[in-house]
């Protein structure tokens, strides 16, 4: 059964900010965009909080959040590549690896019904996204400090990806070895 409570929705509300925030780019709506993406970020927070404050953490949303906030992400990202504010190959990255994740957690979810949560790495790159992209918004008023923030931003999500591969290979490895099926969860 699929579980529609308040954080799902929220996540699905996010989901549909990725159309309003591309429309107020088209429009270079910039001031418009940028609150667009506050709102987004600020549900994300909200809906996390909420989640482990009540447990209210259900299957739909585990596979929901992240893929609305990577939309997210890959979304304002490539709006930001459109206006040259950005470079293509940071797009290029960010989208790769974002695909990369998701495909990782639906091949997981698929095997082993299971859903790989975000750990302190991965809550540290969001926040750097998060100001990375708030300074990109800002582009004009604090260049070049922006894309030096991109640019840590961007080699850090990198090694959150590496070291979620590794720590899944040695999960893989340990259950192969004890001749167990154990899930994977962080």
């Amino acid at each position: 059964t699929i579980n529609l409570n308040l954080l799902n929705i929220l996540s699905i509300l996010r989901t549909s900010m990725v159309d309003v925030l591309i429309l107020f780019f088209k429009l270079d709506m910039k001031i418009a965009a940028f609150f667009t993406y506050l709102t987004a970020s600020a549900t994300d927070a909200l809906d996390g909080y909420i989640a482990r404050k009540y447990d209210l953490i259900t299957p739909l949303g585990k596979l929901l959040d992240p893929l609305a906030d990577k939309m997210m992400l890959v979304t304002v990202l490539a709006c930001m590549y459109f206006a040259k504010i950005l470079p293509l190959w940071i797009l290029i990255v960010i989208a790769v690896k974002e695909c990369v994740q998701v495909l990782g957690g639906f091949l997981l979810f698929q095997r082993k019904d299971t859903v790989v949560q975000s750990n302190l790495f991965g809550k540290l790159t969001t926040v750097f996204f998060s100001v990375s992209i708030v300074l990109l918004f800002c582009h004009d008023y604090v260049t070049p400090y922006d894309n030096y923030a991109l640019i840590f931003t961007v080699s850090f999500a990198v090694f959150s990806l590496v070291q979620y591969f590794v720590k899944y290979l040695r999960a893989i490895h340990k259950n192969e070895q004890a001749g167990k099926s154990e899930d994977f969860v962080d």
